[in-house]
């Protein structure tokens, strides 16, 4: 699946999820909010696993750490449970609902880039994904922000 599928099935999973679920965002639900993205991207992304703050170490070892070895929950992933090339991780989601700290682009950062220290695997992209006070979609690869063109 290239870049631009991609960003295809991203919007018109946001766009499902505006039209069916915005009110869940409204109430302030954001992890509720989160799964419902995951379920209409899992509808676009058949043969791949979408989780949600998935951490678990798998039967292989599928710890998704930083560099430093601190567990870390990425909102929503697109990848191959207890995989670790980067061609198994597809794509890392940081959801933001309220005004960005810039925590989430340093992980973006991190997670895109090749593999150091305690980290083992890659993603292929990040988005940051924000929702107030408009959508934003911020998308990176190999550790830079990449235009949405």
């Amino acid at each position: 699946m290239g870049f631009d599928d991609i960003k295809t099935e991203i919007r018109k999973a946001i766009k499902r999820l505006q039209l069916n679920d915005e009110k869940i965002l409204g109430d302030g639900l954001e992890w509720a909010f989160s799964h419902r993205l995951a379920v209409y991207l899992e509808y676009a992304f058949s043969g791949w696993d979408v989780d949600c703050e998935y951490t678990r170490e798998g039967s292989q070892g599928d710890s998704k750490t930083n560099s430093q070895g601190k567990r870390k929950r990425p909102d929503i992933i697109i990848h191959r449970r207890w995989q670790s090339n980067k061609d198994d991780n597809l794509l890392v989601i940081e959801l933001k609902f309220k005004n960005d700290d810039g925590n989430d682009d340093a992980k973006l950062r991190e997670f895109t880039s090749k593999p150091k220290g305690k980290r083992e695997f890659q993603y292929q992209y990040g988005l940051a994904l924000s929702f107030k006070p408009a959508l934003m979609l911020k998308w990176y690869e190999n550790g830079q922000e990449i235009p949405d063109c």
